[in-house]
């Protein structure tokens, strides 16, 4: 019988980690033999007669809390954290319909993400039927169980693993009488230290089927830090720093930061995850990403202006914004070089006419900085609201324009180098445009400063940053179609 949870009473804490197939940084695309497409939420790719496609549906969410799964609280046990999920269909015929594999081939899901979120997540797919109703293809599997021997040691070699053996965290049992625990022949280790181990991990499942392949590798990811940024004002009820002020939230300021480390790519494909080529078909499926256990690390604990975190090129923190010079070494934050930050802002939405309309959209402001050549590129991209349904919610702005008066018509104009090069111009995000034209008089890099002359004329800050409340992972959920056996196709 499965356990249901830990003995260890837990603060309810609440820190927000953009991460997994729940921070809008997910790439959809599909693996074909060595072939990788990969963007946006759909991706296709075409090898001769070989067609095959994958597709992002939707996400249920695209945040965790940072807290353990499990609460206890005066004898009894509470989840005080939910599953994620990501629907995705696979199909065995490009995209546009145009084709089919022409070929049997096998699908199979890839996760891709740093070993610091992986070995706190547990995995499970399920099918959806046709009527709409799901049914649960594989049990839980709990990462960790899966990596480590009972005395924190990395496992190696052959072994049996019972499913029933791991903590039950309200894994799903759609369609069943009773969740669907297996047995598993596991084989394989990894090796090194830990943050720099590699090597490779594969289960079977006797009764579902599935075949789940965990492989880690040490190369450069990335990640961000998010602080807490707030307006100070005398009154308010969001209490910061030392508790001698009152604030109102703003979006977080991110420190986007690399550094090498283990990086997992976890592969999972089951029977159901293979098509005949003789005839076009789809199958839809639900990835539940759980997350676990609170992630407790230095960025996390950390606060603009803390000791002993910057380094590098960076003589203070307000160092990790400044540009770098032509050939300076990398900002550092805790080890890790910094490559840029971001942040969103509000900015009016203008109507045909050039007259605003009174609305706002978010937009986010993004610099990555250029340390061979010196300086930074500045991006900006619109975040998209619920309704426009898309499961990448960050929207390139690309075309901007300015406003001729006369002709009453907005007239095409380049990207802005900087923020002053903005300050005339107008956006529509790579949507479709659907945002409308988006104003960008005053808007600033500076995260301290609510609008651009502010920050030029370099007065008191309008906004303060303090604790990190936020950690974000760089994830990739794709696709990849194997053939198996011949067919005829069209």
């Amino acid at each position: 019988m499965r356990k249901t949870g830990n003995k260890s009473s837990r603060k309810g804490i609440y820190f927000y980690l953009c991460a997994a197939a729940l921070a809008g940084i997910i790439l959809a695309g599909t693996v074909l033999a060595r072939l990788v497409s990969e963007g946006g939420t759909r991706g296709s790719a075409d090898i001769s007669a070989l067609a095959c496609s994958f597709e992002i549906l939707d996400m249920s969410s695209q945040t965790f809390s940072n807290i353990d799964y499990w609460l206890e609280s005066d004898g009894s046990q509470s989840a005080v954290n939910t599953a994620r999920s990501v629907r995705f269909v696979m199909r065995n015929y490009s995209s546009d319909g145009g084709k089919t594999a022409g070929t049997d081939v096998a699908g199979h899901v890839r996760f891709c993400t740093s070993y610091e979120f992986a070995d706190g997540l547990a995995l499970q797919l399920v099918g959806i039927n046709d009527d709409g109703s799901y049914t649960a293809l594989t049990p839980q599997y709990v990462l960790a169980d899966l990596i480590y021997a009972e005395d924190g040691s990395f496992a190696s070699g052959s072994r049996v693993f019972e499913t029933s053996s791991s903590e039950n965290y309200e894994d799903r049992y759609d369609g069943l009488q009773s969740v669907p625990e297996e047995t598993a022949d596991v084989t394989g280790g990894f090796s090194g230290g830990r943050g720099a181990h590699t090597g490779s991990i594969d289960v079977k499942g006797r009764e579902s089927g599935v075949e789940l392949t965990l492989t880690s590798e040490v190369r450069l990811t990335e990640y961000s830090v998010g602080f807490m940024r707030t307006e100070d004002r005398s009154d308010g009820n969001i209490e910061i720093g030392d508790g001698s002020s009152f604030a109102d939230m703003l979006p977080q300021l991110y420190i986007d930061c690399e550094r090498a480390e283990s990086v997992y790519t976890i592969d999972m494909t089951l029977p159901e995850m293979t098509f005949t080529g003789d005839s076009a078909d789809e199958r839809s499926f639900v990835l539940y990403v759980t997350s676990i256990k609170r992630l407790d690390d230095d960025e996390l604990m950390s606060s603009w202006g803390a000791e002993n975190a910057v380094g590098g090129s960076a003589s203070d923190w307000d160092g990790l914004l400044e540009e770098p010079q032509a050939g300076s070494a990398a900002a550092t934050l805790f080890g890790a070089s910094v490559t840029g930050y971001r942040f969103e802002c509000e900015l009016p939405v203008c109507g045909a006419d050039g007259q605003p309309t009174g609305k706002t959209e978010t937009v986010r402001i993004e610099k990555e900085y250029d340390y061979v050549g010196g300086g930074a590129a500045i991006s900006f991209e619109h975040i998209a609201p619920p309704a426009e349904n898309a499961a990448s919610v960050a929207h390139a702005i690309n075309d901007f324009y300015v406003f001729d008066a006369d002709a009453g018509t907005y007239v095409p104009a380049s990207a802005p180098a900087d923020a002053a090069g903005a300050q005339t111009l107008y956006g529509t995000c790579s949507n479709g445009g659907t945002s409308g034209y988006m104003y960008f008089g005053g808007v600033t890099d500076n995260p301290f400063y609510a609008d651009y002359s502010a920050a030029e004329s370099g007065g008191e800050r309008d906004y303060a940053v303090t604790e990190a409340i936020s950690k974000g992972f760089s994830t990739q959920l794709t696709a990849a179609f194997i053939q198996i056996s011949e067919a005829g196709g069209k």
